[in-house]
């Protein structure tokens, strides 16, 4: 199927649940997303991250396979035949993918959406680049909390260091 033309998204908070999808012949698709606990048991806690059960399109269901940590490495049909597979740096960037549908599914690094046309991810808040290893735009929770920034610790930590540093006559253990 080519995804030229992608119209209405139904989404519920941060998951997307539906997306339409028109080919190039003027035909439409619906492709849904099934969705439960993410890795934090809930189902959002983690961002949905993990969470992803099934993708449904044209009456057939594809079953996502992760990582311990929510990457999704590929997709199985409902006979089990592997659809796709994929695998990432470290930064999210895409190293090989393999598979007759490699190329369709959108859920992948983080379990997050893939915008095929740009090489972005959408984490819901703002837009990540791994070409870069960048968020496109500034953390909105920095700028929530005024300007204070999450990254600078509270004390100052050469001073704590410095007070426990080992002395040279103290037992060795």
């Amino acid at each position: 199927m080519n995804k030229s033309d992608t119209d209405p998204y139904l989404w519920y908070e941060w998951l997307l649940l539906r997306e339409r999808v028109s080919n190039s012949s003027g035909a439409t698709n619906d492709i849904e997303y099934v969705w439960g606990p993410d890795l934090s048991g809930s189902f959002q806690g983690a961002g949905g991250i993990g969470g992803l059960l099934a993708v449904s399109f044209g009456g057939a269901y594809y079953f996502p396979f992760y990582d311990q940590i929510g990457n999704v490495l590929g997709y199985a049909d409902e006979s089990g035949a592997v659809a796709a597979v994929y695998e990432y740096d470290a930064y999210e960037n895409l190293l090989d993918s393999t598979g007759p549908l490699a190329g369709f599914f959108r859920h992948r690094f983080s379990t997050k959406l893939l915008d095929p046309d740009t090489g972005l991810y959408y984490y819901g808040y703002r837009w990540y680049f791994p070409a870069l290893g960048r968020w496109l735009s500034r953390d909105p929770i920095e700028e929530e909390l005024s300007g204070l920034s999450l990254l600078v610790p509270a004390c100052r930590p050469e001073k704590y260091l410095r007070r426990r540093a080992i002395r040279r006559d103290a037992p060795r253990s």
